[in-house]
């Protein structure tokens, strides 16, 4: 665990467990996925803590809060997205970055001052084989969780999410 994070209490949940525990079954193997591991996830939260320290702590609170691993890879995909913007922020491209959870979920502000506003997807398939015995994927339906446009209706429909005239 590393020494000076900013919130101890986050590394003790069973996600950041989960995360932990799997990164140490497969280091060292081909089946270590580094994009989606706790190295990440701690650095990468590290990092935004260092940029803006509510927005870190605003992360770790959701993270505290959701139950479901489901979710937590979803706010996971969220760090991911925002501590790639980090560099750009630096180099001075981006002017700033922004969150508002019940409306966007990263504001991107440009040197120029314009934005644009991302809403971040995470698909979740469903791996479980069905009568035939077949892992059915579907990406393009408007019911199965593993669908972009489920998603997309979810985020407009019941999260009330993207209704404002901008650049989405």
């Amino acid at each position: 665990m590393p020494k000076n994070f900013f919130d101890r209490t986050l590394l003790d949940t069973e996600y950041a467990k989960q995360l932990r525990t799997t990164y140490e079954d497969t280091r060292g193997t081909p089946f270590l996925n580094y994009c989606r591991s706790y190295p990440l996830f701690v650095s990468a939260l590290s990092a935004i803590h260092e940029y803006k320290r509510e927005h870190a702590r605003s992360y770790a609170k959701r993270l505290k809060q959701e139950h479901d691993l489901k979710n937590c890879e979803a706010i996971f995909t969220e760090i991911i997205v925002y501590s790639s913007y980090l560099p750009l922020v630096q180099e001075g491209h981006i002017r700033a970055l922004s969150l508002k959870h019940d409306d966007y979920d990263l504001k991107i502000e440009r040197s120029d001052g314009s934005a644009a506003f991302l809403e971040v997807f995470c698909l979740m398939p469903d791996f479980t084989p069905n009568d035939r015995g077949v892992i059915d994927i579907q990406t393009h339906t408007q019911q199965a969780m593993s669908s972009v446009r489920q998603k997309l209706l979810r985020k407009i429909a019941k999260q009330r999410q993207m209704k404002q005239n901008r650049e989405n």
